[in-house]
């Protein structure tokens, strides 16, 4: 009874994976002419427009890397991070699986 409980578990966990591998490479493609500009630890994908973000960002994060690095005791590798303002709604995320961070800017003077 264990073994039957035990593949279901398994292949719904599975079916899950796939689709969150299907679904998130349409979620990281991003628009073309973006600009990219590479730190020690990070890469930064962003619009023209969106320099001064990137100017904003970049120090910080690279004490931030320094210092989960050193505190979790790991070496997650170069990280992508995407600026972008092509949605109407403020918000991001992260996929540790891909190495990817995903900022949408929407500034409260944004008409």
């Amino acid at each position: 009874m264990r073994i039957k409980g035990f593949r279901k578990l398994f292949v719904l966990i599975f079916c899950l994976s796939i689709s969150l591998t299907i679904f998130s490479s349409s979620v990281y493609t991003p628009p073309k002419d973006l600009y990219q500009v590479e730190t020690e630890n990070y890469r930064f994908v962003f619009e023209k427009d969106l320099y001064y973000f990137y100017e904003e960002i970049a120090n910080t994060a690279e004490e931030l890397y320094t210092k989960y690095t050193y505190f979790y005791g790991s070496n997650p590798g170069k990280i992508t991070v995407y600026i972008l303002d092509d949605v109407d709604f403020t918000n991001s995320f992260a996929s540790t699986g891909t190495n990817v961070i995903r900022l949408y800017v929407n500034p409260p003077e944004d008409f």
